[in-house]
């Protein structure tokens, strides 16, 4: 129930009602037919329970990211710092000042537009798209606001990244071109599908010798200048099955380079844990120019995807490339890997074509087929 009161001074009208905690509330407005408006909207809401304390909506955004932030403890570190950045480069000084209330779908596409007129590229517009998403998202979810307005607004999705799928012998050459400390470490990417922050984080201890596999528990990423170990990217661990050759590849790096106080079973030549950067910079690079690969140059990353594409090309089933990877659905592994899997189809109907053939082609397919009268040739006289 709400009701209207004109103000003593009589230059407006004020909106009085009482929200579900029995609190009176009001709101004034200059003109007689807004105050109606808003009054039967308040009713509305109440009769549906749908209200929400008006006042919410008048924090600024920029006053409310700390409170997103704590709010949303399930951010891994790096992603925590990612989101950081969007903010304080791009949606904030557009949108921080502006009441969570008052911030429109037009606002939400004018401020992709300028950030377009300014030059910033496709992806990283996508990625303030999807922080600004995440923030008005909470803030719906807190009863700030009545909708999120950035549903409906068109983002342009970014290219995926071109994977570069290397050959056996192009893999090869990288891990011969490596230093002996990081020749282990490039095959157990290349065949296994490791992400280098899960290898980084892999300790001895992980690696099961004789039954020739490895626990993927934990993960270790670049925080700003920290290094930080957590779980695994999709908050999952797996076993994954590690082939013979690529064992005794793990063995014989051991031996050469024991496991400090950390039990690490790969660090750089200080004993320390790697980092990705350094590794792409000091290590991969130039790798890359020694072994002579040819453009396009393969990151760390698309060993990942080689790894994919070699188990698919003996036979592995989708389900097994998911598991390999540690992907959280198989339908990630076939958005992903799609591409892959159709010319495993192929060469599937390819096989089955050669198995029909020979079983047709045997003798005793052919004196089956006398008997049965299905001979090409057709009957004989006699």
């Amino acid at each position: 129930m709400a009701w209207i009161r004109k103000s003593k001074n009589g230059r407006g009208y004020h909106v009085v009602w009482r929200d579900p905690d029995g609190r009176e509330r009001s709101r004034t407005f200059r003109r007689k037919e807004d105050a109606r408006d808003w009054k039967s909207s308040i009713e509305v809401d109440l009769a549906r329970g749908s209200y929400r304390d008006p006042s919410l909506g008048r924090m600024p955004l920029g006053a409310f990211w700390p409170v997103f932030l704590e709010a949303s403890p399930h951010l891994a570190p790096k992603t925590r710092q990612w989101y950081g950045m969007m903010a304080r480069r791009y949606i904030l000084p557009a949108l921080g000042a502006k009441r969570l209330g008052r911030i429109s779908r037009l606002d939400v596409e004018a401020f992709l537009s300028e950030l377009r007129t300014r030059g910033v590229g496709e992806p990283t517009i996508a990625g303030a798209y999807r922080v600004l998403r995440a923030v008005l998202a909470k803030a719906e979810l807190d009863g700030r606001i009545v909708g999120n307005p950035t549903h409906g607004v068109k983002v342009p999705r970014p290219a995926d990244k071109e994977q570069r799928v290397l050959s056996i012998e192009e893999l090869e050459r990288i891990a011969d071109a490596v230093s002996e400390r990081y020749r282990a470490l490039v095959l157990l990417l290349g065949y296994c599908g490791l992400r280098i922050g899960e290898a980084a984080a892999l300790r001895v201890s992980d690696v099961d010798f004789l039954r020739r596999s490895a626990s993927i528990t934990r993960a270790s990423s670049e925080v700003g200048t920290e290094l930080v170990v957590g779980p695994t990217k999709t908050k999952q661990s797996r076993v994954v099955d590690v082939p013979a050759s690529v064992i005794e590849e793990l063995a014989r790096h051991v031996q050469a380079f024991p496991p400090g106080p950390s039990g690490l079973l790969f660090t750089n030549g200080r004993g320390e844990p790697i980092r990705q950067s350094n590794f792409n910079r000091k290590i991969w690079h130039p790798a890359l120019v020694r072994a002579t690969i040819a453009e396009p140059l393969p990151r760390v990353h698309d060993l990942r995807h080689t790894a994919s594409a070699l188990s698919v090309s003996v036979g592995a089933h989708a389900k097994e490339i998911q598991s390999l990877l540690g992907h959280a659905s198989i339908g990630m592994t076939l958005d992903t890997y799609g591409h892959i899997f159709a010319g495993a189809s192929r060469r599937l109907a390819d096989r089955l074509d050669e198995a029909r053939e020979a079983v047709l082609s045997a003798p005793a397919a052919e004196g089956m087929r006398k008997e049965s009268g299905t001979d090409p040739a057709g009957p004989r006289a006699g």
